[in-house]
């Protein structure tokens, strides 16, 4: 019996070899990881869907957040990003800061796409006309350097150093510069709501005293408004923090600034206002173009790259440069 299901088997085998080979191949170039990731034009999002915002006044248009598309590369996409001249091949480590795992990316990340809201919020409640008091912020590392010596964690939050209490970035920045290279200092932490006294050490960095670690300051306000952001779990980074803005700032003045118009971009948004540079524009705009959006704001730092990107791509969406959030309001105020 076991001889006739082995020699049934065998012949199956002679018979389908070609099928099955050509099957094998199918599941290695489509399931085998490599270590790349790849990168390609995204598309747009509709922030005004985003947000649930008291009395918040309707647009005709839409702001738009311009996002970056990503996978994970197979043998199959890798070779495809050979070709297409809108993907590119990059390392998956590349991605990532040195030495930080992939969930502690993830971790800084999201981090970053929570206090870019937050700062959304106070600046366009602040350029609303509403008046924001900045309590109690909250310290919160977003990274810890692979070369640096101490027990910190991403997501804790710093609570105090050698006893004295720390309010902001600058203050802790502050702290360590009175500091000798080698000093090695008590950080009273919060990590999982507890209490916890850890270690650090103090070494020179790019010229510059540090510890060893990257922050973030979570604000801790209450705002006039309800603004309520509704994001999802594939959402993270700092870029889209100019948007954001925007998008608030639209919903609580009367004047539309959108005009009925898809307005999109990106940029990075400090707690004065100023806009910064964002990786991925090219991914970004070629995605917004073929979206059909009408204008693309971006930092002044990525304006020359984004001039070339449209240009190349011979794209016909219009670019507009802001340096701070002022800028981007006055230029819808005067379309």
């Amino acid at each position: 019996m076991l001889k006739q299901a082995f020699l049934k088997i065998l012949n199956f085998i002679k018979e389908y070899l070609i099928l099955l080979v050509f099957l094998l191949i199918i599941i290695i170039v489509s399931f085998v990881k490599l270590p790349y990731s790849i990168m390609m034009p995204g598309g747009s999002t509709n922030l005004n869907e985003r947000y649930i915002i008291t009395d918040g006044y309707k647009a005709k248009g839409s702001m738009n957040l311009a996002y970056v598309s990503e996978i994970d590369a197979n043998l199959l996409t890798f070779l495809v990003a050979k070709i297409n001249p809108y993907w590119d091949i990059y390392k998956s480590d590349d991605t990532k800061l040195p030495k930080e795992s992939s969930a502690d990316s993830l971790k800084r990340m999201k981090l970053n796409l929570e206090e870019s809201v937050d700062i959304a919020k106070i600046v366009a409640l602040t350029k609303a006309g509403y008046k924001i008091d900045l309590n109690n912020s909250k310290i919160l590392i977003s990274y810890v350097m692979d070369k640096s010596k101490n027990n910190l964690l991403v997501n804790d939050e710093i609570v105090a150093i050698n006893g004295q209490k720390i309010k902001d970035v600058g203050e802790l920045q502050e702290f360590i510069n009175n500091k000798n290279v080698g000093d090695t200092l008590d950080v009273l932490v919060i990590r999982n709501n507890s209490e916890k006294h850890c270690y650090a050490k103090v070494f020179k960095y790019e010229n510059k005293l540090v510890i060893g670690v990257s922050t973030i300051l979570k604000y801790d306000y209450e705002s006039p408004v309800l603004i309520k952001y509704q994001g999802n779990k594939k959402e993270y980074g700092s870029s889209g923090g100019l948007m954001n803005a925007l998008t608030i700032y639209n919903a609580l003045t009367k004047e539309d600034l959108t005009k009925g118009k898809k307005i999109i971009g990106t940029g990075t948004i400090d707690i004065d206002g100023n806009i910064g540079e964002i990786d991925g524009i090219k991914y970004k705009l070629i995605g917004a173009d073929r979206k059909k959006c009408d204008i693309f704001m971006v930092p002044v730092a990525n304006y020359q790259e984004a001039l070339k990107v449209k240009d190349k791509y011979h794209l016909k969406i219009k670019i507009v440069k802001v340096n701070t959030i002022d800028d981007a309001i006055n230029y819808l105020k005067g379309m």
